[in-house]
C-alpha cells in the first residue's frame, strides 16, 4: 500500500504529481435473501458479508408490511451476519419490497429486494364432469 510519495528527477526538485493515489474505498456490505420471493407466510433467511469489523449487531427492516415476524436477534461476527437470521413475510400485497440490514454501531447498510407472490389457487379435484364440487 502506498501511503505517500513525491516525484523527483535529476534536473528538478520535487514536482507535483500528475496523478494522485487515493485511499482504498471500503466495499459496501451485501445481503442475500433465501428465497428471494414467496407468498405471505414464507420464512426468509438472511445472509450477509462485508459489514464493518466493529459491528456486533444489526437491525432488519423492510418497506410496508413485508416483515410480519422480525428476527429475534441479528448479530454480526467477523463482518458476517451470524447464521439463523430469518423473518416471516407479513400480510403484504404482491409486489417488490426492499429489505434493509443496518450494522451497529457502524451504521453501514445493505439492501436486497424480496418479491411477494400472489397466493396460489389450488383446485381439488382438478377436473370433473359438470356438477363436480370443487374446493
Amino acid at each position: 500500500m502506498v501511503v505517500g510519495f513525491s516525484v523527483t528527477s535529476l534536473s528538478y526538485a520535487t514536482q507535483t504529481p500528475l496523478f494522485s493515489i487515493l485511499p482504498p474505498v471500503a466495499a459496501l456490505p451485501t445481503i442475500n435473501l433465501a428465497p428471494s420471493s414467496g407468498a405471505v407466510g414464507t420464512v426468509v433467511t438472511i445472509t450477509g458479508t462485508g459489514f464493518l469489523g466493529t459491528d456486533t449487531s444489526c437491525v432488519v427492516t423492510g418497506t410496508g408490511t413485508i416483515i410480519g415476524i422480525p428476527p429475534a436477534t441479528c448479530t454480526i461476527a467477523a463482518s458476517t451476519i451470524s447464521a439463523g437470521v430469518t423473518f416471516t413475510v407479513g400480510d403484504a400485497a404482491p409486489g417488490t419490497y426492499t429489505i434493509t440490514v443496518t450494522g451497529s454501531p457502524g451504521a453501514d447498510v445493505a439492501t436486497s429486494i424480496f418479491t411477494v407472490l400472489p397466493p396460489a389457487i389450488v383446485l381439488n379435484p382438478t377436473s370433473g364432469p359438470p356438477g363436480t364440487m370443487v374446493t
